[in-house]
C-alpha cells in the first residue's frame, strides 16, 4: 500500500514499505536539467559528509514531469514513533531535533514525513534538504502571528 501526503506547496511524499519517495514538479526547480539537479544534490550531500542527521537519496529520477528522490529507510522508524516513548527516552531525539534546527548549513523541509527516528544512534534524521536546484518551500505565516 502506498501512502501519499502533501509535503509543502509543491512537493509530495510517498511511503511504500521501506522506501520513501519525495516528488516535486521539475518546473519548480532552479534548472530543468536532470544532470545538474543530480550534480547539485550530490555536492550538497558531499558538503554534509560526516553530518549524521542527513539521509542521502539512493536514487534521483524523472517520472511524469516530476523529480523523484528515493530513500531507503529500512533501519529507521517514522517520526511519530516518538509518541509511544516515555519522556526520558525521547530527550536524546529532541536534542538532536534542536541541533538540526540550529544547523545553518542545512535548510530542512519541516514536515513529519521528512523526519525519521534512528533508534540505534538516538537521532532524528532528515531526508529532504535544500540545495542549489531545490529550494525548500515552507509556510511560516503561522509562526509570524
Amino acid at each position: 500500500m502506498v501512502l501519499r501526503t502533501v509535503a509543502n506547496k509543491v512537493g509530495t511524499f510517498e511511503v511504500n514499505g521501506n522506501s520513501i519517495f519525495y516528488l516535486q514538479p521539475l518546473s519548480t526547480f532552479q534548472t530543468q536539467e536532470m544532470d545538474l539537479i543530480e550534480k547539485w544534490y550530490r555536492e550538497k550531500m558531499h558538503s554534509l559528509q560526516g553530518y549524521e542527521q542527513a539521509v542521502p537519496a539512493k536514487e534521483i529520477s524523472f517520472q511524469s514531469g516530476q523529480v523523484c528522490y528515493a530513500y531507503d529507510v529500512t533501519s529507521y522508524k517514522a517520526f511519530n514513533t516518538l509518541k509511544t516513548m516515555y519522556l526520558e527516552d525521547k530527550l536524546p531525539y529532541y536534542l538532536s531535533l534542536i541541533e538540526l534546527a540550529k544547523n545553518k548549513k542545512v535548510k530542512v523541509l519541516w514536515n513529519t514525513q521528512n523526519l525519521l527516528v534512528d533508534e540505534e544512534n538516538q537521532l532524528v534524521k532528515v531526508l529532504v534538504v535544500e540545495n542549489k536546484a531545490l529550494a525548500i518551500e515552507t509556510d511560516t505565516s503561522v509562526l509570524n502571528m
